[in-house]
């Protein structure tokens, strides 16, 4: 469910699109999923996901996940796309939140208590591919410095404090067993 009331409407998103990415909607419909504001649009030849980000959020955090999405992709790992606008930019800021679109990906989607046990494995090599290929990948300078256990209990001071070097080492090291 959407943490913030949307600022957009069909009107908007259709002008927004024609404006900055130069296609025409012919239906566009708010998906009830995820904490930010989510439209499936429709333009007659491809489906998008267009994105309206909570006013928190700002430009460059969704320009580090579109370019971090772009280096999963160039290293196999299966992702959705970020299309640019005709300004060649990821993101639009309207009325102060941030706007993007997205590749549709068709498919189901499950809560963090609802996914099927037969996935589970599949999960896990994901997460484990995941792991191996971001072990080089440069972290954000607000994440850069030193990881913790987070107060989880099941840590039992495993996780002291570390450098990210060394926690994208040790698990790469992990996924390589």
């Amino acid at each position: 469910m959407a943490l913030e009331k949307t600022v957009l409407n069909e009107k908007i998103v259709s002008d927004l699109l024609s404006g900055n990415y130069g296609l025409s909607p012919i239906s566009v419909n708010k998906l009830k999923l995820g904490t930010a504001n989510c439209f499936q649009v429709y333009d007659g030849n491809q489906y998008y996901f267009l994105k309206e980000f909570q006013s928190s959020f700002s430009g460059n955090a969704v320009v580090r996940e579109a370019k971090l999405l772009e280096y999963l992709s160039a290293a196999g790992i299966p992702t959705t796309r970020f299309y640019k606008t005709l300004n060649n930019e990821f993101v639009i800021d309207y009325q102060n939140h941030i706007i993007c679109l997205e590749e549709y990906i068709k498919g189901e989607t499950y809560d963090y208590d609802d996914l099927p046990l037969e996935l589970l494995p599949r999960v896990g090599k994901m997460l484990g591919r995941l792991h191996q290929v971001l072990k080089d990948y440069p972290l954000p300078i607000d994440m850069s410095d030193k990881w913790r256990c987070m107060g989880r209990s099941d840590c039992n001071g495993l996780f002291k404090l570390q450098s990210a070097e060394f926690y994208r080492r040790e698990m790469a090291s992990v996924c390589r067993r």
